[in-house]
């Protein structure tokens, strides 16, 4: 079994294990920022100043789903399309 450092360097070569573990990764980040850019919608509700968090989190939120879409369709030597189910 691997560590999850084990997963994260370089030299490891790409495994279906080492993507799982990223697209849950990036599929945490992503919940994580759309909470963040919804307090900062909130916040701009109430009147207080959050446009530039807000910016900051939209941005984020789109380089995220941009990168769990490239794990998504990973292609894995041996193993064709990499596709998950759940993530």
């Amino acid at each position: 079994m691997h560590h999850p450092l084990d997963l994260l360097k370089a030299p490891t070569p790409i495994t279906s294990k080492k993507v799982t573990y990223k697209l849950r990764e990036l599929a945490y980040k992503l919940d994580i920022e759309k909470k963040v850019k919804l307090a900062s919608e909130r916040l701009e509700q109430l009147g207080m100043s959050a446009k530039e968090g807000n910016a900051e989190s939209s941005e984020r939120v789109v380089l995220l789903r941009q990168a769990l879409q490239k794990y998504q369709g990973l292609y894995i030597p041996g193993q064709g399309i990499f596709r998950t189910v759940g993530v």
